[in-house]
């Protein structure tokens, strides 16, 4: 289950100052990403089997981890890249 995913992604666009982001924000279960424009950044979580199969084919690639406060990697941000 991705719970908090909604508030996670608010809080490190307003960190980041990128709020320009959550207007073209759009939640999406795992699965084929064909239709998402290359460059997009995709919300994940660690150990998600469809998310690490994109990673492994080259579709998505990390670009960083967001720790929990215990230290642990809960989500991941990834990129589209282009085919």
């Amino acid at each position: 289950p991705i719970y908090w995913m909604d508030a996670y992604w608010r809080f490190y666009l307003i960190k980041h100052n990128r709020e320009s982001l959550l207007a073209k924000t759009v939640h999406a279960d795992p699965g084929p990403i064909s239709g998402i424009p290359t460059g997009s950044l995709v919300l994940g979580n660690h150990g998600d089997r469809v998310i690490e199969s994109m990673v492994s084919s080259g579709e998505l690639v990390t670009v960083s981890s967001v720790p929990e406060m215990g230290g642990d990697p809960y989500f991941m941000l990834l990129e589209k890249r282009g085919s």
